[in-house]
């Protein structure tokens, strides 16, 4: 068997949503060769190269766009996004906040 055969098979087994063991009984293949494979076969999740650090990005927001007036210099910020709200207060940490926008726009957009 060649290895893109192997490897297809280990693709197959992890897309069927079955254990491994059950996958390799049902195919007749020794649980412990697909063992072998699929060290061999990087996950998908595996597969894509992420950047170290992701790359910010800024959104225009045109003056008077918003339903309520501006807020006044050192006031609390309130964004929301569907079911989410976030306030910021004075004195934010940066580093938390920007945890918390990665959330919110992986859970929202």
């Amino acid at each position: 068997m060649t290895t893109a055969e192997k490897e297809a098979l280990v693709r197959e087994c992890r897309a069927s949503g079955q254990s491994a063991r059950a996958w390799s009984q049902a195919h007749g293949i020794p649980y412990t060769t697909y063992t072998n494979w699929s060290k061999r076969v990087p996950r998908e999740s595996e597969e894509v190269e992420t950047p170290s650090e992701p790359a910010q990005q800024w959104a225009a927001i045109p003056a008077g766009c918003g339903e309520e007036p501006s807020p006044a210099k050192g006031s609390p910020i309130r964004l929301t996004c569907g079911s989410w709200t976030v306030n910021v207060e004075r004195g934010f940490d940066a580093e938390a906040l920007t945890g918390v926008l990665r959330a919110v726009r992986a859970s929202c957009c």
